[in-house]
C-alpha cells in the first residue's frame, strides 16, 4: 500500500496517526507498517497533497516516521524545524537536539498534536527550513550552504559567514542550500542534498 493513496483525507501538513489507532470507525492503523517508507514526489503531486493554506510544498523526498515518545513538548514540532534521529530501525525521531552529535533526519512539516505518533518528514529535495532568529552571515544569498544550528537543545537553520572556514562540526551540521532570500527567524526554502547522510555513517 502507498501511503498517498491512503492519507484518509489528510495533506502533508496536517497527517498524523496514532501510533496505536483508538478509532474504532477508522480500525487498525495500517501506517505502523509503513515506517520508513520514502516517496519521491514532484511540484505538482506535491502541491496536489497540501493544504495551501499552510504551506505548498515542492519536490522532494518524503518519508514516513514516529515523533519520539519522548519529546518534552509537542509544540517544538513546527513547519521546518530540523529533526533529529533516535532510532533509525523504528523510524523514530525528535525536535531534540543536544549537539551535532544527533544525525540529522528531516524537517517537520506542520505541527504536532501529541507525542509519539506517526507523521511525514521531508528528507530531500526542495524543503521549508526555519531559520535561526540570528543568522550568522549577514546578507545570505541563494545557493549559500545551510548548517543546523542548535540553542536550547532545538535546531534551526544558520548561514555561516563567508570568510568562515569550515570545520568537521560544520561539516557534520551541513544540510543544504538556499533557494530562496534568507529571512531571520523565518520559514524558507532549501535545497535538502542529503550530504549529512553521507557525512553521518553513510547514505541512508
Amino acid at each position: 500500500m502507498d501511503l498517498f493513496d491512503y492519507l484518509r483525507g489528510a495533506k502533508i501538513n496536517t497527517f498524523e496517526e496514532d501510533y496505536v489507532s483508538t478509532d474504532p470507525t477508522l480500525g487498525p492503523s495500517p501506517f505502523r507498517g509503513l515506517l520508513g517508507m520514502k516517496k519521491k514526489l514532484d511540484n505538482n503531486t506535491a502541491a496536489k497533497f497540501s493544504n495551501t493554506a499552510l504551506y505548498t510544498f515542492r519536490d522532494g523526498i518524503y518519508m514516513v516516521v514516529r515523533s519520539d515518545p519522548a519529546i518534552v513538548s509537542a509544540g517544538d514540532w513546527v513547519l521546518g524545524r530540523p529533526l533529529g534521529w533516535v532510532n533509525k530501525q523504528t523510524k523514530t525521531v525528535t525536535t531534540i537536539m543536544a549537539d551535532t552529535t544527533v544525525e540529522f533526519a528531516g524537517v517537520a512539516l506542520g505541527s504536532l498534536t501529541k507525542v509519539g505518533t506517526i507523521k511525514l518528514i521531508q528528507i530531500a529535495g526542495v524543503a521549508p527550513v526555519l531559520l535561526t532568529g540570528a543568522l550568522t552571515k549577514a546578507a545570505p544569498l541563494i545557493n549559500d550552504p545551510v548548517s543546523v544550528k542548535i540553542a536550547a537543545n532545538l535546531a534551526t537553520g544558520d548561514v555561516i559567514a563567508d570568510a568562515t572556514g569550515w570545520t568537521n562540526v560544520q561539516l557534520k551540521a551541513w544540510i543544504g542550500n538556499l533557494v530562496e532570500a534568507a529571512v531571520a527567524g523565518s520559514v524558507k526554502q532549501v535545497n535538502i542534498t542529503q550530504a549529512h547522510a553521507s557525512m553521518n555513517l553513510g547514505i541512508m
